[in-house]
């Protein structure tokens, strides 16, 4: 479940990130309200947040001594052949930071 969420964060910001003048006609709010809610200083940075939990759950992947200290966070454990697609989506998240 959580490596779709990642995917489908790439796909809307990919889509924003995109040429203007190849957008569909009438999403410029829809891309507005993206902007600032994935990338732009002023909104929740959820694309941030979404590296920094994938980040975590990896570390917890590789080093099983933090699965205790990070479950209070929430955060879950993945196994370390689920962490190998969750770090390539992570690799592209990190590309579209920019």
């Amino acid at each position: 479940m959580h490596l779709l969420s990642q995917s489908f964060i790439i796909s809307g910001v990919r889509s924003i990130a995109a040429d203007a003048s190849k957008r569909a006609i009438g999403t410029g709010d829809v891309d507005e309200i993206m902007t600032w809610l994935y990338k732009s200083a002023e909104g929740p940075q959820l694309l941030n947040q979404a590296i920094t939990t994938g980040n975590e759950m990896v570390e917890r992947s590789e080093r099983p001594e933090m699965s205790e200290k990070k479950k209070q966070k929430g955060i879950q454990t993945i196994s370390r052949g689920a962490a190998l697609p969750l770090k390539r989506l992570l690799q592209r998240m990190v590309e579209l930071q920019g």
